[in-house]
């Protein structure tokens, strides 16, 4: 049981990692001097703000829906995806095209596709929040013909944070 728990610690970790080299918090230079290599045209402007949410959200039912929130706000503009995957709604996968944090609530919106279980594709829209600290999460999802809402806690990471500006 240990070694499943440091797995999942670990690739937690590897997870936040790679959200923040795509959201353009941590970047790498190859190189030094003018022969470094560096990304074509300018570099991306840092976010203002960043929100993560991973984990395992889990309703009072005991059904349980895997969360990924990566979301920023760059130049005023809002930015990100929300996927979560569950065995009775399926897999969605979506942009984020709206972010704030208010009273220690990370609240976001936006649309995309969502797989259901049988292999069909819908175009949905949803509004979710995350509690900083993880003990309240709810995801409504809207589409043509149906409205569901996933709410419970979330068991994993929940973090909001503005970065450093970079150095000159």
């Amino acid at each position: 049981m240990k070694r499943w728990w440091k797995t999942g610690v670990i690739a937690g970790a590897g997870v936040f990692v790679a959200a923040l080299f795509a959201l353009g918090v941590v970047s790498v230079r190859i190189g030094s001097g003018d022969s470094a290599l560096a990304a074509p045209g300018d570099a991306p402007a840092t976010p203002t703000l960043v929100a993560v949410a991973i984990g395992q959200l889990e309703e009072a039912s005991g059904e349980s829906f895997t969360v990924d929130l990566r979301a920023a706000i760059r130049d005023g503009t809002p930015g990100g995806a929300l996927r979560f995957f569950g065995d009775e709604v399926g897999y969605y996968n979506g942009g984020v095209r709206t972010l704030s944090v208010e009273d220690g609530v990370i609240h976001v919106t936006g649309g995309g596709g969502l797989f259901k279980p049988d292999g069909t594709r819908a175009a949905v829209r949803y509004s979710a929040e995350f509690s900083l600290d993880g003990s309240h999460a709810a995801i409504t999802v809207q589409g043509r013909d149906y409205t569901y809402t996933m709410e419970g806690t979330l068991d994993g990471f929940v973090h909001v944070f503005t970065p450093p500006a970079p150095a000159s």
